[in-house]
């Protein structure tokens, strides 16, 4: 639970320092997940979660964010390099 709490607060962190970065930090949440054998679902699960578009344990919707269009562009690459490998 403090481990997702604090990939959210690094998240918050590089998304504040810019664009670079936080598709670098997201990247390697990706990477992670691949590597340790997270599907395509479990691996967007893993980023939105990263990302707070899903709730966490005691957290509600009504706290979560929304994507914007970095995190959409994110998302779709995510899925294309899923698809491209099957």
């Amino acid at each position: 639970m403090n481990d997702i709490k604090s990939l959210k607060k690094t998240y918050i962190s590089m998304k504040s320092k810019g664009d670079e970065e936080r598709i670098q930090f997201l990247d390697s949440v990706a990477n992670y997940c691949k590597y340790i054998g997270f599907d395509k679902e479990k691996t967007l699960m893993m980023l939105g979660i990263v990302r707070n578009f899903f709730p966490e344990p005691g957290q509600e919707f009504i706290d979560c964010d929304f994507p914007d269009e970095i995190d959409d562009l994110f998302t779709k690459k995510v899925i294309d390099d899923f698809d491209r490998k099957n």
